[in-house]
């Protein structure tokens, strides 16, 4: 998008301001698919990521997807039931039993209360295909945004 932004300069608009425009215009498009695939998934979409657009030197990038926050493991946010669902999660199994009550006896002889016990959680991504399978459509979004921006400039 090189050649747009420097018409975009050329007719006296600013870069930065084109840039981020373009990136959230990409970003709501992956958020949407990102929503659809959680509720399909019984996700809750509490804790999505507000896309901001965020500079390093010359480098603008955008993050979608769930903040995690801390981990909980009575009450996971919806940011680790995303990651779960995104990439699985393995039973806890290993050298410990578990009692109805969630206490554990670790391989030391310790008891220690656990969280609720979901057993394992077979992997089922929804925010890693958002992103490939949307690749053209996020191009295509990005360059319009400047496109129209460059068209205001010039009317």
């Amino acid at each position: 998008f090189d050649g747009l932004l420097e018409e975009i300069q050329s007719a006296g608009g600013e870069i930065a301001p084109a840039t981020e425009r373009a990136l959230q215009s990409s970003a709501k498009l992956l958020t949407n698919d990102i929503k659809s695939g959680a509720a399909q998934r019984n996700v809750p979409t509490t804790d999505l990521i507000n896309p901001t657009p965020k500079w390093s030197g010359n480098r603008c990038s955008i993050e979608v997807g769930f903040k995690l926050g801390a981990y909980d493991s009575v009450n996971p946010s919806s940011g680790y039931l995303a990651l779960f669902k995104e990439y699985g999660a393995p039973s806890g199994g290993g050298d410990r039993t578990v009692n109805e009550a969630g206490v554990v006896k670790n391989f030391d002889g310790e008891y220690k209360t656990l969280g609720m016990s979901r057993g394992a959680v077979k992997a089922d991504p929804f925010i890693r295909p958002a992103l490939e399978q949307n690749q053209k459509a996020i191009r295509e979004a990005q360059k319009t945004a400047l496109e129209r921006i460059l068209g205001g400039l010039k009317s």
